[in-house]
């Protein structure tokens, strides 16, 4: 109890510029960290900032230092800089991971929005600010220009609205990273100070409106997603319908006979095989191949059994003395060129 009332009572010491320039400190060291967004580490340097950040923003409202009425060259240079605390809690808020995310972007939403009137009070931009009927891009109906027709002028025009900002956002970034650092400037004239200031403050307006997008487009998921789980639960309680059974379809596989169907397998075990004459069977009955398929031996093939036999030698008159020279000449050819030995059609 002690420790936490000391602790309050530093707080209580520091000036606004103090306690401002602590929570810069704590915002760009959470900006580089490294750690998960869900450690226990990083989540304990949000929340210090955050509180630190509601700590300044609460000096600020008993100091009464912003008037709606004002204008930005009214504000003093040192004083500018407060103007960001709503962006920076905002920026905070949707890194808390604990609590309700939906309660995290209503927050987050709420401080972006605060902090872009803020900024239009102040004539900082003439950007318009976006409500959650209409930043949600998925939303945005085309423009269309005719029956059924859209409007290309219209669409090239957003188009390169988005590209000019674009590019002016990169330029002013880059002119914040050639002035210098934060501390680094609060060395420099008041002048310098004052246009590093309103750099800085125009950035997070085009940042403001991103998260805010952003904020809306993962409001519309959580919502569809808290949605989709009710009707889901509901959905268990119905009895579901039988779906309709289905015979597996599987490979058919032909072999020679049953016997290898049984033992092989043809190469793939566990699946079912045929054999030829079941093949045949089915051929027949489906009416592919005629019913003689099945009984080939029964057919008679004359020049097959002429083949077969064995061929029979012509008689050769002995007393012919060119027949028995043209018969021994037969002879010793057949015994040099065997029966089968002749144009195999380049086959080994």
């Amino acid at each position: 109890m002690s420790n936490k009332s000391t602790s309050e009572n530093e707080q209580q010491q520091y000036t606004l510029s103090e306690t401002f320039d602590h929570a810069w400190k704590h915002f760009e060291d959470i900006k580089v960290c490294e750690e998960a967004t869900n450690s226990v580490n990083y989540q304990q340097q949000v929340s210090k900032a955050i509180a630190i950040l509601e700590k300044a923003t609460h000096m600020v409202n008993d100091l009464a230092l912003f008037s709606s009425n004002e204008q930005v060259d009214e504000i003093s240079t040192q004083d500018l800089r407060y103007l960001l605390l709503p962006s920076l809690l905002g920026e905070l808020t949707l890194k808390v991971t604990s609590g309700d995310r939906l309660e995290m972007l209503d927050l987050g939403e709420a401080y972006f929005i605060d902090y872009l009137k803020r900024c239009k009070d102040y004539s900082i931009t003439e950007e318009k600010i976006p409500t959650t009927d209409n930043c949600v891009e998925g939303n945005v109906q085309p423009t269309v220009s005719g029956p059924g027709r859209l409007n290309m002028k219209s669409m090239q025009m957003e188009r390169e609205a988005k590209i000019k900002k674009y590019k002016e956002q990169k330029e002013r970034e880059k002119k914040i990273k050639e002035m210098g650092t934060w501390l680094q400037i609060r060395q420099k004239d008041d002048e310098i100070q004052r246009d590093y200031y309103k750099l800085i403050l125009e950035s997070c307006v085009n940042e403001a409106i991103d998260q805010i997008k952003s904020i809306s487009q993962e409001k519309e998921i959580l919502q569809h997603m808290a949605k989709s789980k009710s009707t889901g639960s509901i959905a268990k309680t119905e009895p579901s319908l039988p779906a309709k059974e289905r015979k597996p379809i599987k490979p058919f596989i032909i072999t020679r006979d049953s016997v290898q169907a049984k033992v092989f397998g043809a190469g793939y075990p566990s699946i079912p095989t045929v054999t030829l004459e079941e093949f045949f069977q089915k051929e027949v009955r489906e009416r592919k191949i005629p019913q003689e398929a099945l009984n080939p031996s029964a057919v008679v093939v004359e020049h097959g059994q002429q083949d077969d036999e064995p061929e029979e030698k012509p008689e050769v008159d002995e007393n012919d003395p060119e027949e028995l020279k043209r018969a021994r000449e037969l002879d010793e050819w057949k015994d040099d060129h065997k029966r089968g030995w002749g144009n195999r059609y380049n086959r080994s």
